[in-house]
Formats: structure tokens, sequence, C-alpha cells
């Protein structure tokens, strides 16, 4: 098949997409759904699969945000290509509302998960209530923790492991570096000389605030060293803020923004990504007695719960 026939067949699915969205903006879930099963339909298209392989949602990311800005990252399209295959047989879902079906995206059990969407839909749970269901059923009904959070002690900035690249051709006096976050460079020894290369990365990163969500998730710019910046959307470890509407998620978010206003530099230690994207995160504002541990902090005062 012929490159432009194949670039006709992407730009009529990338057509659609928008198409959809356009059409059903006021009803999210739905419009997710049929987007997902558009993805799917795309992905069962032998020849652009070939074509775009893997890098599929990135393409479709990087051309969707550039007409809508916001939405279509490539983690909110994989959750609408979920959404759907969590639904395949049926019609576009309408008794919940996306950020639910979201939160229901993360119960691999198909039955609890039908389960939980019917107690959702019949007894109006709002998302939050649903989120702690959704977290029991995840810890075998067991979503609080006691006692305190460990506090991290390994604060070893500038540790990177070696990237892992395949088919890449590495210059003579260089190697691959993974610095975090999703960001590989390709340094030479003797920029490597001020940093430490190990198979064990602290996984520590300056990092400067830029927005505080809510009282658990904060919007930053994160230094990843060697000039290299990132705007992360972090989750804090192990810690459980109350949703915004409310007056005591109000009061969490207000503290923080007041502790942590716009610009501060702090220190993260990161884990991994939760189900949205989101990196957890380990955040202490540097200062006496080795900084304040925000994580801690929250729930000593409390403004969160201990959670898994």
């Amino acid at each position: 098949m012929s490159t432009e026939l194949i670039t006709a067949r992407y730009d009529a699915a990338l057509e659609d997409i928008a198409g959809i969205y356009n059409e059903t903006r006021k009803t999210l879930a739905e419009a997710y759904w049929q987007i997902g099963q558009r993805i799917v339909q795309v992905e069962q298209d032998g020849d652009l699969r070939a074509a775009y392989g893997q890098k599929l949602l990135d393409r479709l990311s990087a051309d969707l945000l550039k007409r809508y800005n916001l939405g279509f990252s490539v983690a909110n399209l994989e959750r609408m290509r979920k959404f759907y295959l969590s639904h395949p047989k049926s019609s576009a879902p309408r008794e919940l509302t996306w950020t639910h079906y979201v939160e229901l995206l993360g119960v691999t059990d198909e039955k609890a998960r039908k389960r939980l969407e019917k107690l959702a839909a019949r007894d109006g749970l709002s998302t939050r209530e649903l989120r702690r269901l959704v977290k029991e059923e995840d810890t075998g009904g067991q979503a609080l923790e006691a006692g305190p959070l460990a506090r991290p002690t390994d604060l070893r900035l500038h540790t990177y492991k070696e990237a892992d690249v395949v088919g890449a051709e590495v210059p003579e006096g260089s190697r691959p570096i993974d610095l975090g976050f999703g960001v590989q460079v390709v340094l030479s020894e003797e920029a490597l000389k001020v940093v430490t290369v190990t198979q064990r990365p602290a996984y520590v990163y300056e990092a400067f605030v830029d927005r505080v969500v809510d009282g658990d998730t904060l919007l930053v710019e994160v230094d990843l060293g060697f000039g290299v910046c990132v705007k992360e959307r972090l989750r804090l470890r192990g810690v459980d803020a109350p949703e915004l509407k409310t007056s005591e998620g109000v009061r969490a978010r207000e503290f923080v923004w007041t502790l942590l206003p716009r610009g501060t530099k702090v220190l993260i230690r990161s884990y991994k990504t939760d189900i949205y994207g989101r990196f957890v995160v380990d955040l202490l504002h540097p200062g006496g007695d080795g900084g304040l541990f925000l994580n801690q902090e929250l729930l000593d005062r409390g403004l969160a719960v201990r959670m898994k």
C-alpha cells in the first residue's frame, strides 16, 4: 500500500476522532468511548499498524493537542482505549461520568469492576466515594494504612542509570543515559564525570512548584540535570486529601499553597506512575532538621488520610 494511502487513512481516522469530540463534548464518557472504539479499529488495520506501530497514540496525541490543547495526552488516549475495551459489546455507557469510569479502569477484575459500576450508578456515588471503594477493592478492603510514612533517606542528586537503547547509534566516547521521567539523552564520558551512573539511582530531583492542584497533587517543573527540565503533575505517596469541592479539600490545598507558593524550590523522590499517569513522589521542603516531609505533615495535621 502506498504511503499516500496510508497517510490518507490515518488522516481520516484523525478527522473522525476530532468530529466525535466536537459533536459530543457535553457527554465526555460517550465521546471517549467512541474515540477508544476508533483507536481500536485503527489498531486492527494491519497497514496502519505496520506504519505507526507503538507510535500510533503518540502521533494521535500530538495532532489532537494541536487542535484542542488539552484532554488528548497519550495517557488519556490510552484510558479511552481501555474504556472501550472494558465495554466492547455494548453501546457507549452513560450512567456515570468520565471521571467515574477512569476510577473504575484501575480495577483489573472484570466482575469486581462491573459490580462497582452498578453500585456507583444505583447509589449515585461521588467520584471520591467510588475512589475509596476502588482502593479497598485493590487492597482487599484495607485501603487505610496505619502508622507514619517512611521518610526517604537516600537523597543523593544526580544519580542516573544507563539507558537501554535499541537500534540507535551512540557516538564513541558517549553513553545513553536515562535521566528519569521518560527522558533519555546521550552524554559524553566527560560530562558524566560529575554525576553517578549506577544500576540503582536514587531518583531524587530538585523541582520548582508551579501550581498546587489539590492537597495531594502538584504541578512542578523538575530539573533532571544537564539543562533538561520537564513539567509534571505529581501525586504525593501514601496520602489521600479530600476533594476540592469539600471544605476539607479547600483547607488542605490552602495549607500546601501557603507552604509552597509558586516558584518554591523543593526536593522530590520519584517512585512510579499511578493509573492517571502522575508520578508518585515524596516531597521535602528544604530547611532545618533535614527539611519538612510534606506527605507526613499532611497526615500529622489531619489534612489527609494514610493510604497504601
